[in-house]
């Protein structure tokens, strides 16, 4: 970065910082508990019903937050991940 007397001024830690976003779909906010209830009690109501409120793509939270599972309830959808070029999606 240059100042107005064209020295290279280094950019401070302020500067180079980023803000990490999350590309990824809207799911449950209900506990992991409530959550593992009902996928061990009604695994494809589970699925059913959140694609319901969120659509055909939802991700859930693990309970630490650091964890995703993405679900796909249309199976056109995990035939596009699987026949994507790797390389397509890096950037």
């Amino acid at each position: 970065m240059k100042t107005r007397n064209n020295k290279i001024q280094k950019p401070s830690i302020l500067q180079t910082s980023m803000t990490v976003t999350s590309n990824l779909p809207n799911g449950p906010k209900m506990p992991r508990f409530l959550r593992l209830l009902k996928f061990i009690g009604q695994p494809v109501k589970y699925v059913d019903d959140f694609a319901k409120l969120y659509g055909d793509t939802f991700a859930i939270r693990s309970s630490r937050g650091d964890n995703h599972i993405v679900y796909f309830s249309q199976p056109q959808a995990l035939e596009q991940i699987f026949i994507l070029n790797p390389v397509s999606i890096n950037p």
